[in-house]
């Protein structure tokens, strides 16, 4: 009774337990975080406190606090826990050993992604696909856990992924619910240069008379990028216009996308300041009509030059005073009744300019003569691109279709040339005749002994050679021992003879028939005595063996009074092809903050910049080793920041490490009037040269400075290519 008396007030505060504290074993929850010990009589009819029952999870309680009391046993299947220790606290550590509670593991779990990510976009495109493996993670109870993508499933393992950096974040989890997070980068670059729309051709203006410069306009060209971003277009030459004195400038645009990539365009703007004067020159024609070939360079349009009537292939010469970078020839045609110009007789005459007598040994200016091309009179042919000449030719092509075979009239002819030294005109596509006497030559049968293959290249047009007529594929060949860059083969026809629907050809097969095909088969038209057909190659064909032959002979026979062959620049017959530099050695004079494979490693964006040398150098120097030997063509440098200080560089080329004292100079010296900040400068190796070793060059001055953003290394693909001197 003393217990009860004892308990009275707390047995009347938790009558409303009553019913909670029987159903859970002497413990209530509240909010799973507070438990509770209540107490009750245990067989003996003595008051103790009651521990929470197992089942409630007594190790999840945070906090202890005192209970409900209960005077009657409540009837459980379950012995209830008696304790006369209670425990009141919000220590979980000691709750935890109060209930002799396990140890809870709390180690994390080890989660290891996939390495970093990198995809460079180098297609037409503005993201790609990215797949991975998964990441591994492991638990310190040896249960694997559970791994889940929690940065976001549109980003997941086989998603798209456009252009930009990323995080992928996977989380691992085990049974203890501890967790660990690991990180995935994926970077998708864009490595694909801009492209450049709506360049402008080259731009040919005549300065007026009076006044030191001219104005040019044009369109500028636009870009676009495979990242849908539109990248930015300037023009990076500095002179920029719109006023232009005479001379050739080069004109360069630089497309850049956001990723650094860019792209280049240039054309040429050329400036005539005055023509070349005639007075003094020598002037010659096939043949004279009565009006010498003088009358075409009197200065007067009511004088005329006229070849003779029967003259089979008519043409008309002057010699100029000297080299000249030749830029438009202008053709005054003659004056008919009634200041009438349409002459049916001068379309298909053609202008051809170079340093040879020999209208064959020099390159076509401009395309034949037409009606179309007449502007009050006058035919205007452009040399595109300058050539440098001391001759200026026109002729009638007998293989035009609308070409007469009537005389050459002119009434007067005035020639442009640009203002520059002669090194500086451009002498690619220079035709030169091949000497052709005592190769070697044969046929497939011979009709006469005078007549035999040797009377082809005898240098005489009034002997030629004849096949059998029996011979079932009658052929002719020549061996010119070495290898050329062909342009044209120039057959001398006669008449009288069918050697129509004959092939030439051109090639390095010692069977004509596996060779090039050069130009059309003879037509009947194109038969006359000492008819001369060019047969071109197109394209240019590096040949050895040249053939005409009659596949289908019927009844006729290979008959030709002469062959000349037309040799063009290897660079006719070769192209440039990138050398891979990216990831080559290189080297520099110092070692700097902009270390030497910066301008390889095919961004614009870092730099190789040398300022001073070490060891008291005299040269700043940068070279690069290519590993193999390669055919090359043309350097070209890219200059960083400083770059206006980067001039008198010089680029060598050859087989040799030692690059300043054995390996060849490839170009030309950069000189100070090309060097700015971001400036493009071609080195062309001329001829071609074989190399292992590129090298820049300039001598230390006080402000020197060789900046270099990016170097590119181009190889022909001609046969060829000497090693440079001294190698």
């Amino acid at each position: 009774m003393a217990i009860l008396g004892d308990s009275i007030d707390r047995i009347m505060s938790a009558m409303v337990l009553l019913s909670i504290g029987i159903a859970y074993f002497g413990c209530s929850e509240v909010a799973a975080k507070v438990c509770y010990l209540d107490q009750e009589q245990d067989r003996q009819g003595k008051l103790r406190w009651v521990k929470p029952a197992e089942r409630v999870d007594r190790c999840a309680c945070t906090s202890l606090r005192p209970g409900g009391v209960s005077m009657m046993r409540s009837h459980r299947n379950e012995e209830p826990e008696y304790t006369d220790n209670p425990m009141f606290t919000d220590d979980v550590e000691e709750i935890k050993g109060y209930f002799n509670c396990p140890e809870v593991e709390s180690i994390s779990p080890n989660i290891t992604c996939p390495p970093a990510i990198t995809k460079k976009i180098t297609k037409n495109a503005n993201g790609v696909s990215i797949s991975w493996m998964l990441p591994t993670a492991t638990a310190n109870s040896g249960v694997p856990p559970t791994i889940t993508l929690v940065s976001g499933s549109q980003l997941g393992n086989g998603s798209f992924f456009a252009i930009g950096k990323y995080v992928i974040i996977y989380e691992a989890t085990d049974e203890a619910a501890n967790s660990a997070t690991c990180k995935l980068q994926i970077s998708v670059e864009d490595a694909r240069k801009p492209r450049i729309s709506g360049c402008p051709r080259d731009i040919t203006k005549t300065i007026p008379d009076g006044v030191s410069s001219v104005a040019v306009e044009w369109n500028e060209p636009t870009a676009t990028d495979n990242s849908g971003v539109h990248p930015t277009v300037v023009n990076e030459t500095p002179d920029k216009g719109p006023n232009f004195t005479k001379g050739i400038h080069i004109i360069t645009y630089r497309a850049k996308d956001e990723a650094g990539n860019s792209q280049i365009c240039t054309f040429n703007i050329y400036v005539v300041k005055r023509g070349v004067s005639l007075n003094g020159t020598s002037a010659r024609q096939s043949s004279n009509w009565n009006m010498i070939a003088r009358a075409a360079i009197d200065g007067r349009n009511d004088t005329f030059s006229h070849t003779a009537r029967n003259d089979l292939h008519p043409w008309w010469r002057v010699a100029l005073n000297g080299e000249h970078c030749l830029a438009r020839i202008n053709v005054t045609r003659r004056r008919h009744i009634g200041n009438d110009y349409s002459d049916p007789r001068f379309v298909g005459v053609v202008a051809r300019a170079g340093l040879s007598s020999n209208y064959t040994g020099n390159r076509q200016c401009g395309s034949p003569a037409s009606d179309q091309l007449v502007t009050n009179g006058v035919v205007q042919f452009r040399c595109d691109p300058p050539l440098r000449a001391s001759y200026v030719h026109l002729y009638k092509d007998s293989t035009n279709p609308n070409t007469t075979d009537e005389y050459l009239e002119i009434a007067e002819i005035t020639v442009e040339e640009y203002r520059v030294s002669s090194t500086e005109c451009v002498m690619v596509h220079q035709v030169e005749a091949i000497p052709l006497l005592l190769k070697d030559v044969s046929q497939s049968s011979n009709y006469s002994d005078p007549h035999r293959a040797t009377t082809a290249i005898d240098g005489n047009v009034h002997t030629f050679i004849h096949t059998g007529y029996m011979d079932p594929h009658p052929w002719w060949a020549m061996d010119m021992v070495d290898e050329h860059c062909l342009g044209f083969i120039d057959v001398s026809l006669r008449i009288g003879y069918d050697t129509i629907r004959a092939d030439v050809r051109a090639g390095l097969n010692y069977n004509f028939t596996e060779n090039q095909e050069c130009g059309s088969q003879v037509t009947k038209a194109q038969y006359a005595e000492r008819r001369v057909v060019a047969f071109r190659c197109d394209p240019p064909v590096w040949a050895r063996y040249i053939s005409i032959d009659l596949p289908n002979p019927g009844l006729n026979a290979v008959v030709v009074a002469e062959v000349a062959v037309e040799e063009l620049s290897y660079l006719e017959c070769s192209s440039y092809q990138d050398v891979p530099v990216l990831g080559k050695s290189a080297t520099q004079s110092a070692q700097t903050t902009y270390p030497a494979v910066n301008a390889i490693d095919e961004s614009q964006e870092s730099l190789s910049q040398i300022l001073d040398t070490l060891g008291g150098d005299l040269q700043l120097w940068w070279q690069v080793d290519l590993t193999d030997t390669h055919c090359l063509g043309r350097v070209s440098v890219e200059l960083g920041a400083f770059g206006n200080r980067s001039s008198d560089v010089v680029s060598r080329v050859g087989i040799s490490s030692r690059y300043n004292t054995q390996n060849q100079q490839c170009g030309s010296i950069v000189t100070a009037d090309q060097v700015y900040d971001g400036a493009m400068i071609s080195f062309v190796c001329d001829p071609p040269l074989r190399a292992r070793y590129v090298s820049l060059e300039m001598d230390l001055m006080d402000d020197s400075v060789l900046s270099i953003a990016e170097v590119t290394v181009e190889e022909h693909s001609t046969p060829q290519c000497p090693l440079p001197a001294g190698n």
